[in-house]
């Protein structure tokens, strides 16, 4: 489904589930906008979520100015008001700043780095199944739904509308040094949750080479879109904690498909209520401060 852009007056290169991407003036720079769309098992539905945007928006901002150290680089140019000096004159969305980044154009690796601190998703249901997984790990017998890995683990995956999963041995030795910084990155940012009474349960990251041919962590970082989040003192092995993320809506989804088609869906108003108070929560929680108090920084800084 083809969906409105959310920068009409900007050449669209890319729309994606939840981003638009837009071409600049500087050709070395790209617009990325976050809308409120909402999608699961890599179907865009027919809802949205309020806030959405936003939120994802200032969580990405905030990881990257206030907690990953300068060694580990990140495609942000431009944010809050000063993106306006990098776009072309017009008439611009009310408040674009608060949904939009310029960031720097990158050669993507065409791998999602993901890793996982407890046992949960689609790992789970492999492993629940036969007692396998899909990465090439040896995972002991007898784990259980949230049971904790201690390290951590790495579950990979192609970046394509399946997901498909790749070797974790494989993507190690062909990507080291994105895989070793990526792993840095979700330890950072596991570190400050845990003193806000949080767990990450798990994250994915995107990683491109720029100009220089450094590698740099592009798209979101720990948002409820790209994460598993849940209360540290909720998790229980055997049992799934409630969620603080994007889970809340794949669980609605993979009731109302069933064993049916994955189509495009309309959620409830109380869903996406929730959805949305579930989002700003987290956002106020890991800001430290409301979303809007974070937005009124944006709106002054030019």
């Amino acid at each position: 489904m083809k969906h409105v852009s959310a920068v009409p007056s900007l050449n669209l290169i890319h729309q994606g589930k939840t981003r638009d991407t837009f071409e600049l003036p500087n050709k070395d720079e790209l617009l990325i906008v976050a809308t409120n769309r909402l999608s699961t098992h890599n179907v865009v539905h027919n809802s949205s979520v309020p806030k959405k945007g936003e939120v994802l928006t200032a969580l990405t901002i905030f990881w990257f100015t206030e907690v990953l150290p300068a060694d580990i680089q990140n495609h942000l140019v431009a944010y809050g008001k000063a993106i306006y000096k990098h776009l072309p004159p017009g008439k611009y969305p009310e408040n674009l700043h608060h949904r939009a980044i310029v960031v720097k154009k990158l050669k993507m690796i065409p791998v999602e780095f993901i890793y996982r601190s407890y046992m949960t998703g689609s790992l789970w249901k492999r492993y629940k199944h036969d007692g396998t997984n899909q990465y090439g790990l040896s995972l002991p017998p007898g784990l259980k739904l949230m049971s904790r890995f201690d390290p951590l683990i790495f579950t990979p995956t192609d970046k394509s509308e399946s997901d498909e999963p790749l070797t974790a041995v494989s993507v190690f030795k062909q990507h080291n040094d994105a895989t070793t910084m990526t792993h840095l990155a979700y330890d950072h940012a596991m570190r400050h949750l845990r003193r806000l009474g949080i767990e990450l349960v798990d994250s994915k990251f995107e990683v491109g080479v720029d100009a220089e041919g450094s590698f740099v962590i592009a798209d979101e970082f720990c948002t409820p879109d790209s994460s598993r989040f849940c209360e540290s003192d909720s998790i229980q092995e055997g049992f799934d904690p409630p969620w603080l993320d994007k889970q809340i809506a794949r669980d609605v989804a993979e009731k109302c498909w069933g064993e049916n088609e994955k189509i495009p869906l309309h959620f409830d108003a109380p869903i996406l209520e929730v959805l949305t108070q579930t989002y700003v929560g987290l956002c106020s929680r890991v800001l430290g401060k409301s979303l809007a108090e974070f937005q009124q920084a944006l709106d002054v800084r030019v």
